[in-house]
């Protein structure tokens, strides 16, 4: 008899195998089964009515605006991007809303890198100051193409404009 086939006390042999392939057999066999239950369980079961197969990630999402500005920008410190109704990105220094969640631009030279968090199709585009006072302002139409996502759920978007102060 084998030390695996003793009981803990009384010495006498339980019904496994030495060889323990009768319960690696039954616990594979076992496993298997619910692995089909489980298949067949998805398959078959419908979805809730509250659940749509079609729905878009609930993902936020950044899109990219090229703005190069060229002419005299000597003075110019920061550009923002403001919309139709005012509201701007990233606030200016000393704004009251400058605690408010914006990405600060990327200066390269005389391009700015500003991360937006909608792609409107006009922008209107403010050059200001180290102290935050707009220096000039524009209008641009930008042209947005998709970088990410779908045109059905939405996605990244990277636009360019330029403008000669």
């Amino acid at each position: 008899m084998s030390r695996s086939d003793a009981g803990p006390d009384d010495g006498e042999q339980r019904g496994v195998p030495s060889s323990g392939r009768g319960a690696g057999v039954v616990l594979g066999a076992a496993v298997a089964g619910l692995m089909v239950v489980g298949v067949v369980a998805t398959v078959e079961a419908p979805l809730p009515p509250w659940v749509s197969t079609d729905a878009c990630p609930a993902v936020g999402f950044s899109s990219l605006l090229e703005a190069t500005l060229s002419g005299d920008t000597a003075d110019v410190a920061h550009v923002r991007v403001c919309d139709d109704e005012g509201r701007c990105e990233p606030p200016a220094p000393g704004d009251p809303d400058a605690g408010a969640v914006g990405v600060p631009p990327e200066r390269r030279g005389g391009t700015w890198l500003l991360t937006l968090f909608s792609s409107p199709d006009r922008v209107v585009l403010q050059a200001l100051d180290a102290d935050g006072a707009v220096l000039a302002e524009t209008v641009r139409d930008v042209e947005w193409r998709r970088v990410g996502g779908s045109e059905r759920c939405g996605g990244p978007m990277e636009g360019e404009t330029s403008w000669r102060l």
